[in-house]
């Protein structure tokens, strides 16, 4: 089966900002994509490319209508509407969880950076190429993504051409932690991890988690010890 790569252009964070903001506040998909096209008209000149821009960024955020994920959704808005601010964790988690080929760059990154200081974009290409295939939309979703984690804040372009990891985000806030644990189980259509495996994932690269087993949310999972190891089962959400 081909892998799917829904990822035609990079997106900026206020963008991702404005989406979220206008879907927590009650937009509908009619109403914010209205909202989207009279924002883009101050940054992207084209009709097409900012469909493209407003098409990948409602899929990002708009709540879907699969049962399987509306309350991981509807728990992302909540999380945003206590204080109304969207750390990256936010972002990157729901990123993660609706865009497969997002997660796979970041995976890669991950495991590169624990032995190299910097990567360029052909390598993180060539990977990404032996994953989706050597075309030309592999070759733009990987630009894409890489310049959407640079708005991120989670890549810095160096002088010469090759990207590095910024400093990495302290994420203390449990709640966003435990969303962020279940957006990786979603991601890979998993129903169960070590939690140890699940929170130091690759993926994670821009982020230090800080959870402990007893702050793992006990309403998103079921807990059980297998040996020396803690496994995490996604529970079935209720209606």
């Amino acid at each position: 089966m081909k892998k799917l790569i829904s990822f035609s252009r990079h997106v900026d964070r206020v963008w991702l900002e404005f989406t979220l903001s206008s879907v927590a506040h009650g937009a509908s998909k009619t109403i914010l994509n209205q909202k989207l096209e009279h924002l883009l008209e101050s940054f992207i000149a084209t009709v097409e490319n900012r469909r493209k821009a407003r098409n990948l960024l409602v899929s990002i955020w708009a709540i879907r209508e699969n049962t399987k994920y509306q309350k991981f959704d509807c728990d992302a808005l909540d999380l945003y509407l206590r204080d109304e601010q969207s750390t990256m964790s936010l972002q990157w988690g729901m990123l993660v969880a609706r865009k497969p080929f997002f997660a796979a760059v970041a995976r890669y990154i991950g495991r590169y950076s624990k032995l190299n200081d910097c990567f360029k974009y052909a390598q993180v290409n060539k990977r990404m190429c032996e994953l989706f295939g050597e075309t030309e939309s592999t070759s733009r979703a990987t630009r894409a993504v890489l310049k959407t984690m640079q708005e991120l804040g989670a890549l810095v372009k160096n002088d010469d051409g090759s990207m590095s990891i910024a400093a990495k985000v302290s994420e203390q806030d449990k709640w966003r932690v435990n969303w962020m644990l279940k957006a990786l189980l979603l991601s890979d259509n998993q129903e169960s991890r070590e939690f140890h495996e699940v929170q130091q994932d690759p993926v994670w690269f821009p982020f230090q988690l800080s959870i402990n087993e007893s702050e793992i949310d006990t309403h998103l999972f079921e807990v059980h010890q297998q040996g020396n190891s803690l496994y995490l089962f996604l529970k079935q959400d209720v209606e």
